[in-house]
């Protein structure tokens, strides 16, 4: 809390902060007159205000400042169901991408999600708002190589909370046999 109490006809020797009339600190002496003050508050609906005495005894109360201090946002929870960890896929003749299901869910405790996004080694392959958000169930397309895959969920106020990672490896299509008849020459 930050403020100042003054007298024009001598000094200030205590203020006090309350909390709806309940003292919560006190300063006194020359701290008295600038108040700098850190106040722990709990949860719940606050009514700040200062209560300066003068050396003369006369006491005065601030101005009324109200603050309500809310819980912490809660991180919203992703969890990846499929691709099973690990995974290991192979391409089809003639193909430069697989398609691989990605299924999981999201959740928020202390309000909604806003959208859930599907990473590969960290870039987003794919964002999914709505009820998609909430229930994944779509498929990223891979190319061949070694994969790293998460849900990242975003609740309403900004956080983000990731599920654990699915390691997923595609492999080259098999190449077709070769077969050349060397003989008998016509």
């Amino acid at each position: 809390m930050q403020g100042t109490a003054s007298d024009s006809d001598g000094s200030i020797v205590t203020t006090t902060i309350l909390d709806k009339s309940t003292p919560i600190a006190t300063l006194t002496g020359p701290g008295a007159s600038t108040i700098n003050k850190v106040v722990d508050l709990a949860l719940g609906s606050h009514e700040l205000k200062l209560q300066t005495t003068d050396s003369q005894g006369i006491t005065i109360e601030s101005n009324v400042v109200r603050v309500t201090v809310t819980p912490a946002n809660a991180v919203p929870t992703a969890i990846l169901t499929a691709p099973a960890n690990p995974t290991v896929v192979q391409l089809q003749p003639g193909n430069t991408t697989v398609a691989v299901a990605v299924r999981g869910s999201t959740s928020d405790s202390d309000g909604s999600i806003v959208n859930a996004q599907i990473l590969d080694n960290g870039t987003v392959l794919d964002t999914l708002t709505g009820t998609a958000a909430v229930t994944v169930n779509t498929s990223i397309s891979l190319p061949v190589g070694s994969h790293q895959i998460k849900l990242r969920a975003t609740d309403n106020q900004g956080a983000t909370g990731d599920s654990s990672v699915a390691s997923v490896t595609v492999t080259p299509a098999n190449a077709a046999p070769t077969a050349t008849l060397s003989r008998p020459l016509n």
